[in-house]
């Protein structure tokens, strides 16, 4: 499916070179606020909610006849979320005698209360149809655009802070603590640091592909030079971890953008 997106895209771009009346060249960039969305009953996908970031890219429009351009673009872009309070971790991570906790209750997790941040650095590649109007006797153009793109994982980073005790319910009902005191005698550990900075750019897909659209107006400032202010959104249809033991989600922000555009003829 990527590659016919892909490939899509570089054919409407060739075509768009050749049969364009005007060109532009421009840069752009701005605010992220992107969401993680969970596929699946998996915990480890669940709790997360949007953090502000940013994205900054260069594009050029081929604008075919006065309503209808085509715009290819080349932007990095940052995504992912943050979560604070009871969370699943996979008992692998865990030290000790934690990891047999969850298989004593018949889980695979244990779960603790703190705060984590998640981030995927993309190289975002859109291919947008764009049709745009003209406000009669203003230097004002209005227009909305659509449209796939592929991405390309450059990192993929998990940063954790704070302390907690180990739960092997997500309700908090039980330690992890007081399970293994029952059961073996063992001296509780008491609440420990959650604190850790992990690289998972292996866990994850390293290509994504999807859509995005926007609403947006330019204002020519002088005959070659134009403002530019979007609104829009993106989102991806692939799957971004590699095992579902890791979580299920599916990544996707709102944008707001503002840029420079200069026609070339």
């Amino acid at each position: 499916m990527k590659r016919i997106l892909f490939i899509a895209g570089l054919l409407l771009t060739s075509f768009a070179v050749q049969a364009q009346k005007d060109i532009y060249l421009g840069v752009r960039g701005g605010l992220n606020i992107p969401k993680l969305t969970a596929s699946g009953d998996n915990p480890m996908s669940k709790g997360y909610s949007s953090q502000l970031s940013g994205n900054s890219g260069i594009f050029a429009e081929f604008r075919l006849n006065e309503l209808f351009s085509l715009q290819p673009m080349v932007e990095y872009t940052r995504q992912g979320g943050s979560r604070d309070g009871m969370q699943a971790i996979p008992a692998a991570l865990m030290p000790g005698d934690a990891q047999q906790v969850p298989a004593m209750v018949g889980e695979k997790y244990l779960y603790a209360d703190f705060k984590s941040e998640t981030s995927f650095d993309y190289i975002m590649v859109p291919v947008l149809a764009k049709f745009g109007w003209n406000l009669k006797n203003t230097p004002v153009r209005v227009f909305v655009s659509g449209g796939p793109f592929v991405s390309f994982l450059l990192k993929a980073k998990q940063k954790a802070s704070g302390n907690s005790h180990l739960y092997v319910d997500p309700a908090g009902d039980m330690t992890m603590d007081y399970l293994l005191g029952s059961l073996t005698g063992a001296a509780a550990q008491g609440e420990i640091s959650m604190k850790a900075d992990r690289t998972i750019t292996d866990e994850v897909q390293r290509v994504n592909y999807g859509v995005s659209a926007n609403i947006g107006a330019s204002y020519a400032i002088a005959p070659r030079h134009n403002l530019l202010l979007e609104v829009g959104a993106n989102y991806g249809f692939r799957k971004l971890q590699k095992s579902s033991e890791n979580g299920q989600n599916r990544i996707g922000a709102l944008t707001v953008t503002v840029g420079y555009a200069y026609k070339l003829k």
